[in-house]
């Protein structure tokens, strides 16, 4: 448990680092780009995107859940990490002008030409990198992790104040790409895995089909936005609602993440010491509960000075979208961990089934309400995430033990601290004037009562991660002596 918590706290250490780095570099390109524009952006990195789902095979979860992965695993691995990769990014560029012409936008097929780049550079970093989870070396991660968004956050910000507009994008996401690539070299290289060999496929493809199609019902879940929006309203929509979802994760994605990455490994771990995982998991989510319920609260009432500040009077029709993408996250949040079991696990058919009871629903709602307008599909998500929510616990039940009273008992305490920053919000959303400087002064005023608040309420209720606070002011009392 203690190699568990060190690397959850590299993991979400990197992520910190990581959004503040995205926070102001999509603060600065908010200014300089387009809703459109970031739009078409969208749409070609969300093609790409359905190609990376291919490419990656399962490989990087194998290798995660795997009880041994000698040498010749290894190599297979990358083998075939490579080929598909190559032969996916070659099938992207020769897709890019039919999909330009679907959405009637050229810049959909430059974007594509600039990404099928790192179909050449992911498969060597994407199969170190799962290496580097599986034996906990977060801390290299972190580095690595850093390194890439700042590299992705510099390239992008300088060709867009150049000129470049939404291209711009595409190549800091190459620029990103590289330097992970060149920084897993660095920490985990070893000269005897790069020898190509088949050996060990049996295996990696058996495994490697289901995960795989977990996968792409996953990214195409997620992309439903960008994949609808552009023909059934407009790229600036398929732009607001990005930003909307992205403002609604931006503050605890940092977390969410970072202990995500740490997770399935974990999980993996005590799977195979032939350890119980409920008890584990009810208590990664009474942590993510209460980080994320409060974040979910404020949005609801100062979802509008929020966009404003962040992003710009451009964005803020988007806000009544992020107060509804609020309350679907809630009920997300409280699935956290079930799929990272099912990898883990290797119960890759019940996590196929779970995902596309997300996903019809998704596509329908998108169909269905877009006539209606982009609250209308934020309210729908509402129902479909309950749903969904339902499906995962009763699947994953006899893996973790875990009914409705035990989910009760680890999250109250966060529902009651979520509860107590409604009428903080609302109160701080009565005195904004509608102004960008009113906007700014609330978000830090209120950045800093919440983050009071927040502590004050986790030692009054007694909530679990309280403890882990406390150690952490301790470690760094002792630092600083």
């Amino acid at each position: 448990m203690g190699n568990a918590r060190r690397s959850a706290l590299f993991a979400i250490g990197e992520r910190y680092g990581a959004m503040v780095i995205t926070i102001v570099s999509s603060m600065i390109l908010a200014r300089i780009l387009t809703p459109g524009e970031i739009g078409i952006f969208s749409v070609g990195i969300a093609a790409a995107g359905l190609f990376q789902t291919f490419r990656d095979f399962g490989v990087s979860n194998y290798l995660i859940q795997a009880r041994e992965i000698p040498v010749d695993t290894i190599r297979s691995a990358l083998t075939i990490s490579a080929l598909i990769s190559l032969s996916l990014g070659a099938v992207l560029v020769l897709s890019a002008p039919l999909l330009a012409e679907f959405y009637g936008e050229p810049g959909v097929r430059l974007v594509i030409y600039v990404l099928a780049i790192n179909f050449l550079l992911v498969p060597i970093s994407s199969t170190l990198m799962a290496i580097m989870k599986r034996d906990m070396w977060f801390g290299a991660i972190a580095k690595i992790g850093l390194l890439s968004a700042l590299a992705s956050a510099i390239t992008s910000i300088a060709l867009a104040w150049s000129g470049l507009g939404f291209i711009s994008l595409a190549y800091g996401a190459v620029a990103g790409t590289a330097t992970s690539v060149l920084g897993v070299i660095r920490m985990a290289g070893n000269r005897h895995y790069y020898r190509p060999s088949l050996r060990s496929a049996g295996h990696i493809v058996r495994f490697g089909g289901a995960a795989t199609t977990a996968a792409l019902i996953g990214e195409v879940t997620v992309r439903a936005p960008d994949f609808t929006l552009a023909r059934t309203i407009s790229f600036d929509a398929v732009g607001l609602y990005g930003k909307a979802v992205s403002t609604v994760t931006l503050f605890t994605s940092t977390i969410l993440d970072g202990l995500g990455s740490v997770l399935t490994p974990a999980i993996a771990k005590e799977v195979r010491a032939g350890n119980e995982v409920g008890v584990f998991f009810l208590k990664a989510i009474s942590y993510v509960t209460v980080i994320a319920w409060p974040v979910y609260a404020t949005l609801w009432f100062l979802a509008e000075p929020f966009l404003m500040a962040l992003f710009g009077p451009q964005w803020t029709s988007a806000a009544m979208v992020v107060s509804l993408l609020a309350v679907t996250a809630s009920l997300q949040i409280c699935t956290f961990g079930i799929e990272h079991t099912f990898i883990a696990t290797g119960k890759l058919g019940r996590l196929i089934a779970v995902r596309l009871s997300l996903l019809l629903p998704t596509y329908g709602a998108f169909v269905l309400f877009a006539p209606y307008g982009l609250e209308a599909i934020a309210g729908a998500t509402i129902a479909i995430m309950a749903g969904y929510g339902l499906i995962s616990y009763r699947l994953a039940y006899d893996t973790l033990r875990i009914g409705f009273a035990g989910l009760l008992k680890a999250t109250w305490k966060s529902g009651v601290i979520a509860l107590a920053f409604l009428p903080v919000a609302r109160l701080f959303m009565s005195f904004w004037d509608g102004s960008e400087p009113s906007a700014w002064l609330i978000a830090c005023l209120y950045g800093i009562t919440a983050s009071i608040l927040w502590l004050l309420l986790i030692f009054i209720t007694a909530h679990p991660i309280a403890g882990e606070v406390r150690s952490a002011f301790r470690l760094a009392h002792a630092k600083l002596r």
